[in-house]
């Protein structure tokens, strides 16, 4: 039978496969959006999202009032967060406004 191209313990391009993996390419969204509405789970959900994708704490104000005033919404937070950001009268004409929400919901 024919063998199969590919090596165990190796990825496609023949590169050897390693424990100690590159960490991985993050792009900088704080050049693509002017403004962020992270889904506020949680005070760890939000200081993950922040250390990996190099947000600043006013990138993430909105989502952490939102989750301090209402607490978890789920993924109607990010509602909540755009209107903290409208009534602070921080968001412009042109702006671009990332809203990031993600989980499987509340359980029933």
């Amino acid at each position: 039978g024919k063998q199969d191209k590919t090596t165990h313990g190796s990825d496609q391009s023949g590169q050897q496969s390693s424990s100690n993996a590159t960490k991985p390419y993050i792009p900088d969204y704080k050049l693509a959006f002017e403004h962020f509405c992270v889904h506020a789970a949680s005070k760890t959900v939000l200081d993950e999202l922040q250390r990996n994708l190099e947000l600043s704490d006013e990138n993430l104000e909105a989502s952490r009032m939102t989750l301090h005033r209402f607490g978890n919404t789920s993924s109607s937070s990010i509602w909540y967060e755009l209107a903290y950001l409208e009534a602070k009268e921080k968001v412009r004409s042109g702006d671009r406004i990332w809203q990031l929400a993600f989980g499987s919901g509340f359980k029933c």
